[in-house]
This record gives structure tokens, C-alpha cells and sequence, in this order.
């Protein structure tokens, strides 16, 4: 029988473990083993505690070239103190500050310090032998300048040093989310960027950054000033990163984020930026929570009103102006369906005061749908239990609206309301303005005194001589109303 072959089965694999002997080798061999593994960590651990670790205080000269070598930049350090807490290197400095070597092609604002700080502790994580690069288990730095610069090919330099060469570049990124405490505190960010004709240096100030990052999961709490908005902007979230993802990219982030900004000068923003719009004027004051989910917002609530706002995206477009648009709003989600429900919506003409009453629209429905390929909209949704005819002709005359159709509206003078309106399409390249339009098409043809007529109808075709679609295309759209 022992001549004939079968297959190995688990219960002939039991036969073959080793005897009692076989296994006291064995566990010698692998105590021994741990043995040495243990005696060379100890062994490694008392040369960094008690040899290397306290040469670098009275090295202070060598460390400063070693780290200008390593960054590429010039480095200087008042004083250098080194110790030990629990298991952990931990260093404190004070008057650290980096300086560009001459003749070094960065862009730099002149006369202004690259980086000065004017104390920082830090405690060093063992992680830093595998990842070969600094890292931290607690970093804290306060009283601390620092430029952040953009050239003219869009790379961007930290504290002299190049941080990313793109927006695809997350090295930087990835290291701030790696460190597992940091604090800072009265921080002044130099930013200019030179890849911008007409942006100037903008002086920002962070009152206190905390950032506290796990294996994945991160909190962040933020106080900024900044010269583009009044009183302090906060900014908080707790948020992990997916399994494969990286830290550093927004577009990899599950979690909950809250923030509270006001007088926010959206005009200023805009000339610093070049943001390109003809006109973008206005005073923001926004406050609310918002969750992703890998990029997408995946509900929330906030609450958005600006002051004097004025929108023209160039010199064809008729600007859109008012006193003041408010609106409060809660977002949901429904897979890569996005919804916007406006909970309150009220506005007042550029002329009006605030002493008079605001214009108002009902509760509204809002919702679109990105494709996978170029991530532009692909489908629309607009719904609405009930829309006051005389509000939204009113509203509508405040938009950059052709003058043929705005003759149409103030000519027909619609009066009632439309009930559970029910709007879907598909996105062309003009795909809100297709379904806005339809709507004031369905609410003049249902409630106007004079229906659509044949001239009314040309005048109409003339909004889509340049859009790449045409009436009778457009009459496809899906509406579903009531009119009372």
C-alpha cells in the first residue's frame, strides 16, 4: 500500500509535524534568535540615547551645514538643547531661521526672512528609521514667519524650499498628515504667487493650526486671519483617508467638516487670485458642516449671505447685481447623485434698501450628477412643491437674461403659483440655462393672458442659435407641474 500515491491531505500533513525533540531544537534556536534581535535594539537604543543623540547639542555647527546640505537652503540656530522623555528624542530650539544661498533660482518676496521661529520642540517618532525623513510624534512651534512662494512654472516653495511641482505633486501634503501631533501657534504666512501678473503679497496670520493624524484617521482645527475677510475664519474636521489612498489628497477623504466666515470680500479674493471673472464683487458670511466622501459632499447644512453682490463673467454677459441674496441650505446624497434642497432663499433688488421687504421663493430642489470620464455635469434636477409666479419673474428680471425674452416675461405679467414642479435633463453645455429657460417657457405658456405665439416662439429660437441644441430638442426635457 505504502507504493501507492495519493494525494496530500490536511490529515497527512499532522503526520508529518515534527517530534518532541525536533520541536525543543526549534525553540532554542528561535529564543536565541530573539535573543540577539532584542540585545541589538537595546544595544542600538543606548548608543542613540547616551552617544549620538547628545553630540548633536555640542555639534550645533554640524548640524546646521548638515541640514542646509540636506534642504538646500541656509540654516541657522541660536540654540540647540537635546533630551530625552520616556522613550522618544526630543529637541528644543530657539531662533531657528533659514536664508537662501545666493545666486538660487526660487522665487522669493525680497526683504522679508524666509523662515524664522522663534522656538520649536519637537519629540522624534522611531518611525523616522524606516521612512529615512523626519517625523513627529509631537512638533510644536510658535512666534513663526514663514514665505510660501509660487513660481512662474507653478512650483511651490515653502520656507525656500521646493514643495510640490504641481498639483499632482503630495509629498508635502502627505508629510503634514503623517505626523502624529502638531501644533502651531502665531504664524505669519508671506504668499505670493509669481505665476499671476497682478497678485500682490498677502499677509496672512494663523492663530493656531492643531492637526492630529493616526494610521488614517486625522483631526484638524484651524484659526486664520487673513487681509481678504474681517474678524477670524475656523476651520475644523475630523475626516480618514481610504485604504490605498493618500492623506495629502482631498479627493481620498470620509469625514465631517465645519467651518464660520464673515466679511469675506469676495472682490478682493478675486484680484488676487485673477479669478476669471469681468466683475465678482461682494461681502460672503458663511457658516455650516458639510461631510465627503472621497471628494463628493455627502450631506450637511449651511447657511451663505452676501452683501452687495455683483457677478459678470465678461463684458457679453449683462452683470448680475443685488443688495443682498441670503439662503440657507442642507445638502444630501443619494449615491453620485448630489442634491442641494435651498430651505431659504429671499433677495433684495440693487436699489433697495433694508428697510424693504425681501423678495422670497419657495423651498427648492437642486441636483446634479458628474460623469466618471471629465467630471462635468451630465444630469440636472430642479423641483420645487410650489413656485410663486410673480416672485420669479421678479427674480428672473434680475438675471443677465436676453432682451427678447425679458420683454416676453414683463410683457405677459404672470400671476399664480405652479405646484409640485418636477424638472430632469440631461447636461449640454448650457445645461442650467436650458432648464431655466423651459421653466419660464411652461410658466408663461400656462399662466400668461397671451399664449406662446409663432413670433414669440422665433424670438425664443434666437437664446439657441450658438447652443448645441434646439427647441424642439429642448421640449424633450421631462417637466411634470400642476398650476393653480
Amino acid at each position: 500500500m505504502t507504493g501507492q500515491k495519493y494525494p496530500l491531505r490536511l490529515k497527512d500533513l499532522f503526520r508529518l509535524r515534527p517530534n518532541a525533540s525536533s520541536w525543543a531544537r526549534w525553540s532554542r534556536r528561535l529564543l536565541i534568535l530573539g535573543l540577539i534581535i532584542f540585545s541589538l535594539g537595546v544595544i542600538g537604543h543606548l548608543l542613540v540615547r547616551f552617544v549620538v543623540w547628545p553630540q548633536i547639542e555640542i555639534s550645533k555647527p554640524v548640524v546646521e551645514k548638515l541640514l542646509s546640505e540636506r534642504i538646500g537652503v541656509s540654516v541657522k540656530i541660536d540654540h540647540l538643547n537635546v533630551y530625552w522623555e520616556g522613550i522618544r528624542p526630543v529637541f528644543d530650539m530657539t531662533g531657528l531661521e533659514f536664508t537662501p544661498r545666493p545666486n538660487q533660482p526660487i522665487a522669493l518676496i525680497p526683504d522679508r526672512p524666509v523662515l524664522n521661529v522663534r522656538e520649536i520642540r519637537g519629540e522624534l517618532s522611531w518611525s523616522s528609521l524606516y521612512y529615512l525623513k523626519p517625523h513627529f510624534n509631537k512638533l510644536q512651534a510658535s512666534d513663526v514667519m514663514i514665505q510660501v512662494t509660487r513660481d512662474k512654472q507653478e512650483r511651490l516653495f515653502v520656507a525656500g524650499i521646493l514643495a510640490g511641482t504641481g498639483a499632482d505633486d503630495l509629498d508635502t501634503q502627505n508629510w503634514l498628515l503623517s505626523q502624529n501631533d502638531l501644533e502651531l501657534s502665531n504664524v505669519t504666512i508671506l504668499w505670493k504667487d509669481f505665476s499671476k501678473s497682478k497678485a500682490d503679497v498677502a499677509d496672512l496670520r494663523l492663530e493656531t493650526l492643531t492637526l492630529q493624524s493616526g494610521i488614517r484617521a486625522h483631526e484638524l482645527k484651524l484659526d486664520l486671519f487673513t487681509p481678504w475677510h474681517q474678524g477670524k475664519l475656523s476651520l475644523g474636521g475630523k475626516f480618514v483617508h481610504r485604504i490605498g489612498g493618500q492623506a495629502g489628497n482631498w479627493r481620498d477623504w470620509i469625514g465631517d467638516f465645519e467651518w464660520n466666515v464673515q466679511s469675506l470680500d469676495i472682490g478682493q479674493l478675486s484680484r488676487d487670485f485673477e479669478i476669471p471673472f469681468k466683475q465678482l464683487s461682494g461681502v460672503l458670511h458663511s457658516s455650516g458642516t458639510l461631510s465627503i466622501s472621497k471628494g463628493l459632499p455627502n450631506g450637511g447644512q449651511f447657511s451663505l449671505s452676501i452683501d452687495r453682490p455683483i457677478f459678470q463673467q465678461s463684458k457679453s454677459n449683462q452683470a448680475i447685481e443685488f443688495a443682498q441674496l441670503e439662503l440657507d441650505t442642507k445638502q444630501f446624497s443619494s449615491g453620485k447623485f448630489i442634491s442641494l434642497g435651498i430651505q431659504r432663499f429671499t433677495w433684495r433688488e440693487k436699489n433697495q434698501g433694508t428697510s424693504t421687504a425681501a423678495g422670497s421663493l419657495a423651498p427648492m430642489t437642486f441636483g446634479w450628477q458628474a460623469s466618471k470620464q471629465n467630471e462635468e455635469i451630465e444630469k440636472l434636477s430642479f423641483s420645487s412643491s410650489k413656485i410663486s409666479l410673480q416672485n420669479l419673474s421678479l427674480f428672473a428680471l434680475n438675471m443677465p437674461l436676453p432682451s427678447r425674452l425679458r420683454q416676453i416675461i414683463e410683457q405677459s405679467d404672470p400671476q399664480g403659483e405652479l405646484n409640485d414642479v418636477s424638472i430632469r435633463g440631461r447636461r449640454t453645455k448650457r445645461g442650467f440655462l436650458l432648464l431655466a429657460v423651459y421653466l419660464v417657457l411652461k410658466v408663461l405658456n400656462l399662466i400668461s393672458p397671451a399664449p406662446l405665439t409663432a413670433s414669440r416662439l422665433s424670438a425664443l429660437r434666437i437664446l439657441f442659435l450658438e447652443l448645441p441644441i434646439s427647441v424642439e430638442k429642448l421640449l424633450l426635457i421631462k417637466i411634470r407641474a400642476t398650476s393653480i
